[in-house]
């Protein structure tokens, strides 16, 4: 994730934005760079309990499935954090 841009926010929060507008480069985006940060906490969190690589897979497309469902209730913070 980068810093600020001219606009004030971040590039994630800008991506988030555009995804939110149909934008499906900036989806593109956001699944190429968030995906691995979600597995590894699906891997961190249950760890003891999935089945294995696929269910840890599964376990992101229904983490991205559920976020594209409601995009319109989630907003992004626009600072960089």
């Amino acid at each position: 994730m980068t810093g600020m841009g001219a606009d004030g926010m971040t590039e994630t929060a800008a991506r988030w934005r555009r995804t939110r507008e149909g934008d499906l480069d900036s989806l593109e985006w956001l699944v190429e760079r968030m995906s691995p940060l979600l597995r590894a906490h699906a891997l961190y969190r249950l760890a003891a309990v999935t089945a294995g690589e696929s269910e840890l897979d599964d376990l992101v497309q229904e983490a991205w499935m559920v976020l594209l469902l409601k995009k319109d209730e989630v907003e992004f913070p626009d600072r960089g954090t």
